[in-house]
């Protein structure tokens, strides 16, 4: 028996190990698949992304990129938001691509099943950070960017990452699957600490300022 305890006690951090490189395989899958959503509802708007009211020009008005995992706000006429409109539209109408497998947080998949499929108006939540990217020329706002100009001129900026709502929220911990404006995907190992910057709770003061320095972060080298 003590030599089965040792083994097992060997193994389990191995397991351990397999099994996270699994969900994060898992994870990149939902992140190309949200790239695919963005080219199709961009190839149909005008090359235009997907809009979010939850992400105005900062200086422009009410900013709130803590809220950018929101896909459907309650009690609103329109409802869908962000990553939600390519659910809504049809590109992308499993809910599961949503929500990353190692998600720890307050958002799993399991509390929003049902809402997703049955027509009602309650909050749905992701497990993935929308940048909702607008720009501005010669100081007038052009709304949201047209996706082939960011993918020439801005091709590393990061448009969708795991949740930076709370550090909870960010679901490998050890870094995060990134889709960039170019549509690539790719692994941000998170070296600088930046899980532990992130918003203790939703309630921070300070929310704003630490989920747009973690976009800074995000945008760099990965």
């Amino acid at each position: 028996m003590a030599v089965v305890a040792v083994l097992i006690g060997i193994l389990l951090p191995s397991l351990s190990a397999v099994r996270e490189t699994t969900r994060r395989v898992i994870c990149s899958s939902n992140v190309r698949q949200q790239g695919y959503g963005i080219a199709l509802y961009a190839d149909d708007h005008n090359d235009v992304m997907p809009p979010s009211r939850f992400a105005p020009l900062p200086g422009a008005g009410e900013y709130h990129p803590e809220m950018t995992t929101t896909v459907r706000r309650a009690a609103d006429s329109q409802g869908w938001d962000g990553l939600g409109w390519l659910f809504e539209m049809g590109y992308l109408a499993a809910a599961g691509v949503y929500y990353c497998p190692s998600h720890s947080g307050d958002h799993p998949l399991s509390r929003y099943a049902e809402e997703w499929y049955d027509g009602s108006s309650e909050e749905l939540v992701s497990n993935y950070q929308y940048r909702g990217y607008r720009y501005r020329e010669h100081g007038i706002d052009r709304g949201f960017s047209r996706l082939t100009d960011l993918a020439v001129w801005a091709p590393r900026v990061a448009l969708v990452s795991d949740a930076l709502r709370t550090r909870f929220d960010f679901n490998h911990r050890v870094g995060s699957n990134l889709l960039r404006a170019d549509l690539g995907v790719a692994w941000f190992p998170d070296h600088s600490g930046l899980a532990d910057g992130l918003p203790e709770n939703e309630a921070d003061a300070d929310a704003i300022d630490k989920i747009i320095d973690a976009w800074g972060h995000l945008d760099g080298p990965g």
